[in-house]
């Protein structure tokens, strides 16, 4: 049987976290960051498309290469930084309050998918700009079995309408109680889930 083939488009990043216990700042960080530390556990292709600026550390692509993931379709700006977002989290790590976005390589930030990488079986869309979420899809040479969708509050906020237009074309959304609510003002997460349901139709 053939590996089926992943391909994500994520962020990389640098963050800075505090929490009641603690605070860290410059850690890596990034939706694809967490996403490739995850499929070391899998046996699969995967590749990964991204940007980084010239702060981004050897080490740190190294560990992503690490994990089998191809990382050749990661760009590195030398002009620029590496994203950089930072947050508190409250008590119950349901909540996090955004304290700094700097998008910085991200702001210009295009996919560009090679010919070979542009029929997945999976498309996964981490926590991206959700222009940048469109641009990959359509760049797809298929439609693969699953396109899964990463978002946050910050994108929700600032860009509902093209957020409600990338959800509507995707098979899984992954986000969190808060992120639910903002978009469809149910605390309940059945109702919740009905509205969003609407949304992907």
């Amino acid at each position: 049987m053939s590996k089926k083939s992943l391909l994500i488009v994520a962020s990389l990043a640098y963050d800075g976290i505090e929490t009641k216990e603690n605070k860290v700042d410059n850690v890596l960080g990034g939706a694809g960051t967490y996403i490739c530390l995850s499929l070391k556990h899998f046996n699969s292709e995967y590749s990964i498309i991204s940007v980084v600026g010239n702060d981004f550390k050897s080490q740190d692509l190294n560990l992503l290469e690490s994990c089998g993931i191809d990382i050749s379709g990661i760009k590195i700006e030398e002009n620029d930084k590496t994203f950089y977002w930072s947050c508190i989290y409250t008590d119950n790590f349901k909540e996090r309050i955004t304290t700094k976005t700097e998008l910085n390589v991200m702001a210009n930030f295009n996919p560009v998918i090679p010919n070979e990488k542009s029929k997945p079986d999976i498309l996964l869309l981490g926590n991206l700009h959700p222009e940048i979420q469109l641009s990959a899809i359509n760049q797809l040479n298929n439609k693969p079995s699953a396109i899964i969708l990463d978002t946050m509050n910050y994108w929700i906020e600032n860009f509902w309408e093209t957020v409600k237009e990338v959800i509507s074309k995707v098979d899984i959304i992954s986000i969190n109680d808060e992120e639910s609510e903002m978009i469809t003002g149910q605390k309940d997460l059945n109702k919740a889930a009905n509205i969003l349901t609407y949304y992907g139709t």
